[in-house]
């Protein structure tokens, strides 16, 4: 269910069993257990048929946050192509990594998890320099 309060501020509520919850941007913990969230996305540049040479990648998040990031270059979605690398923390909001010499593929795939009641966060985006035919960017 959602709906707009008094204040204006969109809500959302949901449940499950006898529980409901309520959608909240300050909730960090439910009854002191930090609420996970994991997020996972695909970047391939505009064309997942062309191979990439992948360069550098920067990741920006919130200053502090105690979030992880990993990628993993591929050519397909099976999960058992998967090789996962973790990046680095978010001590400045930004993760800048170059990939290492060779580093090609068609697609690149990223997952971000969090599950801190300490600190929330907001991933803000990547930024990717790769080379490969057709590609300009």
């Amino acid at each position: 269910l959602s709906f707009v309060d008094a204040d204006f501020n969109p809500q959302l509520v949901f449940g499950a069993g006898s529980q409901c919850y309520r959608l909240s941007g300050t909730a960090l913990d439910d009854a002191g257990t930090p609420i996970s969230a994991h997020l996972e996305g695909v970047l391939h540049l505009g064309d997942p048929s062309v191979d990439k040479d992948w360069r550098k990648m920067w990741v920006f998040a919130s200053p502090g946050c105690e979030g992880q990031v990993q990628v993993a270059m591929t050519n397909s979605f099976y999960p058992r192509t998967r090789s996962w690398k973790d990046l680095g923390d978010f001590k400045d909001g930004i993760i800048e990594y170059a990939f290492p010499e060779g580093s090609r593929s068609k697609l690149l795939l990223w997952k971000f998890k969090e599950s801190s009641r300490h600190t929330p966060f907001v991933l803000q985006g990547f930024e990717v320099e790769a080379e490969g035919a057709g590609l300009e960017r």
